[in-house]
């Protein structure tokens, strides 16, 4: 049976690694931003996101990347308050992708 300390040793571990794997989901997405904003509005919709999915070349990772954030869309994008009333709550801005990681670490 194992220790409290390999316990704690565990989870921490875990947190880690979750964490490394959240700034790589966050940093694809914004490094890439910028290619996947079709209309170039500054915002990534569900269509650009899914756009991004099937194109060529795109590798597994990239596509699970792409799914967490159209999966999340709606979440991220209440993230961050642009201030704009006109804005559309379908859609993320690199603000959004900001606001949303930092509140999950």
């Amino acid at each position: 049976m194992p220790d409290v300390s390999e316990f704690d040793e565990l989870i921490s571990t875990s947190k880690s690694q979750t964490a490394s794997l959240l700034k790589e989901f966050e940093q694809f997405v914004y490094s890439n931003f910028d290619n996947f904003d079709l209309d170039k509005d500054g915002y990534l919709s569900k269509e650009e996101l899914e756009a991004a999915i099937f194109e060529k070349n795109r590798t597994v990772k990239e596509v699970s990347i792409l799914n967490f954030f159209l999966i999340r869309l709606k979440e991220i994008a209440a993230s961050y308050d642009e201030g704009d009333p006109d804005s559309d709550s379908d859609c993320i801005s690199k603000m959004d992708i900001q606001a949303y990681f930092s509140k999950l670490q």
